[in-house]
């Protein structure tokens, strides 16, 4: 697998092995920017969590036999996260097994979703219960469709981008709140345009490291799950009382919760906590919902992280210190009764 980093979408058939079929499963949020594409095939998909199921899946496979889609043909996931996911689980079971390529057309696609080779659907209002780990030929990743992304779904994207940063690298990290706390993203200059093509970049080139060395995510791939364990099981949460939540919001959550239970587990002092939602709320984005950890603790022991009677959470120390650790379940309730999303 290998990233490629381009200003526009006029390299992406460089990227596509020769004399392949090529079949997108697509956004229909993003179709504008792939009219001139004549030869491809495409399947239009509505992107939202509520969709990410198996019917969906099977309407594609579907879809895919009816255009006579055969082993050699190439699919490409072109959307934000959930429909990279899609694709990419489409495509590792299709005819078990095709090639396939991403394009992120969000922030938090080209920073995260994108890139790992992890692709999955929800099953019974459980987050990504059902996938694979696969790798796709490329990612490529452009700046190009920001401009047509909402605030609220640009800012998901920065919440990935500091939870990276948060984990590897504190300088990165300080940087990235300066940067996005004057960041207007739909009036800026040059220079900040470049200036967001590198935070893009360096947390994606960090976290295709990570994923290259731990593919299968057993080792240190692990933590870049920082706030995650919370942030799914609150998705799951909306997702089963049919309220939308966008997973980068989720992150914010799960990562304010993490930092709370990491205070009172003694790892951190509490200083961390606050400095995390400071930091946060200075680009906007907020730290909680209001939501009780403890109406989520069932759906959390749903999750793949879940043993039993423990649970592997990833924990914080301090900026650049996270941790791996293992909390029972008597052990997390009792925190989670003060403790909100």
């Amino acid at each position: 697998m290998k990233l490629a980093f381009h200003n526009t979408i006029d390299h992406i058939e460089k990227h596509i092995p020769k004399n392949s079929g090529i079949f997108a499963i697509i956004d229909s949020n993003v179709t504008d920017y792939f009219c001139d594409k004549k030869e491809w095939h495409f399947i239009e998909i509505q992107a939202t969590e509520q969709k990410k199921t198996l019917h969906t899946a099977e309407a594609i496979w579907s879809e895919l036999l009816e255009m006579k889609a055969d082993k050699d043909c190439f699919i490409l996931g072109i959307g934000g996260g959930v429909t990279t996911d899609i694709a990419g689980f489409v495509a590792s079971t299709y005819k078990r097994g095709v090639r396939f390529g991403l394009i992120p057309t969000t922030l938090l696609g080209c920073s995260d979703a994108a890139i790992g080779g992890k692709n999955g659907i929800n099953l019974e209002y459980i987050k990504n219960a059902v996938g694979t780990i696969n790798q796709p030929v490329f990612t490529y990743i452009s700046t190009v469709f920001f401009g047509s992304l909402t605030l609220k779904v640009f800012k998901e994207g920065i919440v990935e981008i500091l939870k990276t940063f948060l984990i590897y690298n504190q300088s990165y990290y300080k940087s990235a709140i300066e940067f996005f706390s004057t960041y207007n993203y739909i009036n800026h200059s040059k220079r900040q345009e470049q200036t967001l093509r590198n935070i893009v970049r360096t947390c994606a080139q960090i976290k295709f490291k990570v994923t290259a060395k731990d593919e299968k995510d057993i080792g240190q791939r692990r933590l870049l799950n920082l706030g995650h364990t919370f942030a799914h099981a609150l998705e799951s949460h909306f997702i089963r009382n049919k309220k939308k939540l966008l997973h980068g919001q989720a992150v914010a959550y799960g990562i304010n919760a993490a930092a709370q239970v990491s205070c009172k587990l003694r790892l951190c002092n509490s200083n961390l906590p606050r400095r995390i939602v400071s930091d946060f709320e200075k680009i906007g984005i907020p730290c909680s919902c209001g939501v009780a950890a403890r109406e989520v603790l069932d759906t959390m022991f749903s999750d793949k992280k879940a043993f039993k009677e423990h649970i592997n959470l990833v924990l914080i120390k301090d900026i650049e210190q996270v941790c791996i650790k293992t909390v029972s379940a008597h052990q997390l309730k009792k925190i989670c009764s003060a403790i909100t999303l």
